[in-house]
């Protein structure tokens, strides 16, 4: 399987290579995926983003709303170094970071392999908080209506731990802190 994702990767990195080819420099600062369901809401994230901002230049955006072009996505997400979400489909856009880049899943919902073998396969390191540092508030689903699981829930992340690990990947990649004011 190691041999199917180098191939997988080193295609995966040609193509990424001619998508960005054309578009501008990244800067230095955080693209945080916000969604917009009703599961899988991180409870304090005005607080965790209004801390974050205290140090890091943070663009929020959501993707699930429509509005942004494929084209604009791309150059969104190619124009910074790490992509800050909880988990869901828009991770997958960590294959448009310009390396060197990060992924921080913020919870990975119990599937520990998932973004991180996707992140891997572009070169993206990646990040995931421990779930001792989440605390899952379980709405109640009609019946008939599914299961209830770490998926369904909604999240109170440790805000140290984000800072912290944040704080970790600019160290990593070697990158300077950048606000713009």
């Amino acid at each position: 399987s190691s041999g199917i994702n180098a191939e997988y990767g080193d295609i995966a990195g040609r193509v990424k290579t001619a998508l960005l080819s054309s578009l501008p420099s990244p800067s230095h600062g955080i693209l945080y995926v916000k969604r917009t369901t009703k599961d899988r809401q991180i409870l304090n994230e005005e607080e965790i983003l209004s801390r974050l901002r205290q140090d890091h230049t943070v663009k929020e955006v959501e993707f699930d709303s429509g509005l942004l072009s494929f084209e604009d996505q791309l150059s969104l997400v190619s124009s910074h170094h790490i992509l800050l979400s909880v988990h869901g489909a828009a991770l997958t856009h960590a294959a448009f970071l310009r390396l060197p880049s990060a992924m921080f899943e913020l919870y990975n919902a119990g599937e520990e392999h998932c973004y991180r073998t996707f992140a891997e396969l572009f070169g993206v390191k990646y990040y995931t908080l421990d779930r001792r540092d989440v605390r899952v508030t379980y709405a109640t689903r009609p019946e008939g209506r599914g299961w209830v699981t770490p998926k369904t829930g909604n999240y109170t992340l440790n805000i140290d731990r984000v800072l912290a690990i944040v704080g970790q990947i600019y160290l990593d990649l070697q990158l300077d802190v950048h606000i713009e004011l």
